[in-house]
């Protein structure tokens, strides 16, 4: 078993990668004011928090006009995110993503 110090986290023991450069060699760096953690890579300099599932933020295709659609609100006490079509008004189609 690999001991992490205090101010870095390893791959080993949180999963925390790099979202520019996949690399595994994160400091903490501080909090955000609304006190999420924020890290820093060590190789490539990029700050970043830990956000949840990234991949629900991946814009769905219009059923109707095949075009992408945008994020149009997003409600944290219900966890929802309502995407709306980006040729709207011409194209009213929207749908809701629950945020796990």
């Amino acid at each position: 078993m690999i001991k992490c110090s205090k101010n870095i986290i390893l791959k080993c023991s949180k999963n925390i990668i790099c979202p520019r450069c996949k690399s595994d060699a994160i400091y903490k760096y501080g909090k955000t004011k609304s006190g999420k953690q924020r890290y820093i890579c060590i190789l490539c300099k990029k700050q970043f928090i830990l956000e949840m599932n990234r991949e629900l933020y991946i814009r769905p295709t219009c059923n109707i006009c095949k075009e992408k659609m945008y994020v149009y609100m997003k409600d944290n006490n219900k966890r929802l995110i309502r995407f709306r079509c980006s040729q709207y008004p011409k194209c009213k189609k929207y749908t809701i993503r629950r945020v796990i």
